[in-house]
């Protein structure tokens, strides 16, 4: 058997191929295929229902007002017992014994001091720079003390009268008055304001008595006791330990 060459085998298949995609005239149609532009899916939004209730805005935070009233401070204990003073005071007489013990006491320790002692009973004394001028700090409260007690044994001050904390007295807070639980505007009483000075040390309830009994007149009832240094006219207070004894 003859075998055909293989250029032969692949011409009629190339034909036929060639037939199909011709039309009757043998002119080659090419095929274009369109795919159709497709449109934007469109988003659906709800229509809002005019007869739905607005939305409600966030309400501003209310402040916390502070209603002034009447604060009492009979909570600050104010009984502890006091030794009874003696009916006189026996007069001052240094003695030697009793310096020499503050002085050995004293020479552990730096810097500079200021001692006085009086037993009022049997009047023996010791000192140690007694006129040395110190700031007095809160130790001028007790200058305001003995005259609010001195001009209410007067009949000159009524420690039921009533004081308002003014915002020129809260001025002078160090942080006692969160610890008293008082604030601008509240009213105490004079007898709870000197509570307060001297129990917890308030600053600006000691203002309000001082305003009360005259810086004026504490001081001329401290001069009429012989206390010549210390001083509530200025704002360096000074005083002494003679003054404080």
């Amino acid at each position: 058997m003859r075998l055909l060459p293989v250029g032969l085998l692949a011409m009629p298949l190339a034909c036929l191929l060639l037939a199909a995609g011709c039309d009757g005239n043998g002119t080659i149609e090419p095929t274009v295929g369109i795919t159709p532009r497709s449109e934007p899916t469109p988003v659906l939004t709800a229509t809002p229902d005019p007869r739905a209730a607005p939305a409600l805005a966030t309400p501003e935070p209310v402040p916390t007002v502070h209603l002034p009233e009447v604060r009492s401070l009979e909570y600050l204990v104010t009984d502890l017992p006091v030794p009874p003073l003696p009916a006189t005071f026996a007069p001052s007489q240094e003695d030697p014994e009793l310096v020499t013990l503050i002085g050995t006491a004293l020479s552990s320790y730096d810097g500079e001091f200021s001692v006085v002692v009086w037993n009022l009973k049997d009047g023996r004394s010791a000192s140690v720079n007694q006129g040395q001028v110190y700031y007095a700090a809160s130790l001028f409260k007790l200058a305001l003390l003995l005259e609010a007690y001195r001009q209410r044994d007067a009949g000159e001050v009524d420690f039921a009268e009533l004081l308002t904390l003014e915002e020129e007295y809260v001025e002078y807070d160090f942080g006692t008055l969160k610890y008293l639980e008082l604030e601008e505007g509240d009213m105490l009483t004079v007898a709870d304001a000197l509570k307060a000075m001297i129990i917890v040390s308030d600053t600006p309830t000691a203002v309000m008595i001082q305003d009360v009994v005259n810086p004026v007149r504490v001081e001329q009832t401290l001069r009429s006791l012989g206390i010549d240094d210390m001083s509530v006219l200025t704002s360096e207070l000074p005083t002494t330990a003679h003054d404080m004894a």
